[in-house]
């Protein structure tokens, strides 16, 4: 009968390599950009809707509110629930004719009850490679967006937040017939070393990159609330 067997000098190379190895104690590091999805935008003489929450850990960038990165995250091998929320739709009530809050800045105010507000600010992350503002909040009727939003209209129809950036919709400033725009969805952007793998359950919609050292995903879609990713 063979008897499969392992030098001893094999076994303590390979218990040496696992001390060694952080990625075998401390799991992969990870950064991310999450965002939530955005507000949408209000009718007649009316304000935009706010960008969705912005969450990042990006060495170097920022989160929302202008705030520095969140902290580093360690992710250890395993499964973890991932959820892309969708932007609310437009507004049927009336509104102030301010700008929608964007994820570094608050909107602007309505000058005048003809002026609408510029929507806020969103926040610019490279972490897929290239530099991309998103979760910038709506502009008010007629007024601009503040990146990723949509831009208001005091006329016809307001634009939407951009998908997947969170941007806020929209305000339509006119009382005639019109619509303001709806909110953009989020998305869920995080990177790990090339040496990890991440598997997606089969209702995730995403993208994957090579970026440096790093593997980045983009996951711009969830099919039900109880999708997937395991990390191995």
């Amino acid at each position: 009968m063979a008897v499969t067997s392992m030098a001893n000098s094999s076994i303590r190379d390979f218990a040496k390599f696992n001390t060694m190895n952080a990625f075998n104690n401390l799991g992969f590091p990870c950064q991310y950009v999450v965002i939530a999805g955005g507000g949408g935008g209000a009718k007649h003489q009316a304000g935009g809707g706010g960008a969705g929450g912005y969450r990042s850990n990006v060495t170097g960038e920022n989160t929302g509110g202008g705030l520095s990165a969140e902290s580093a995250l360690s992710l250890s091998r395993g499964v973890y629930g991932v959820r892309v929320g969708g932007g609310d739709s437009n507004i049927s009530q009336a509104g102030n004719g301010g700008g929608g809050g964007g994820a570094s800045e608050a909107g602007e105010s309505s000058p005048s009850s003809t002026v609408a507000g510029k929507g806020g600010d969103g926040v610019a992350s490279s972490i897929t490679g290239s530099s991309v503002t998103r979760a910038g909040g709506g502009g008010g009727g007629g007024a601009t967006s503040g990146g990723g939003g949509g831009a208001g209209a005091t006329l016809g129809t307001a634009g939407s937040g951009v998908a997947n950036t969170g941007g806020g919709g929209g305000g339509h400033g006119d009382t005639a017939a019109g619509f303001s725009g709806a909110g953009g969805s989020g998305v869920v952007i995080f990177s790990l070393p090339t040496a990890a793998t991440a598997t997606f359950s089969a209702g995730v919609t995403q993208t994957s990159a090579t970026v440096g050292n790093n593997t980045v995903y983009t996951v711009t879609a969830t099919s039900t609330t109880n999708e997937t990713v395991t990390i191995s």
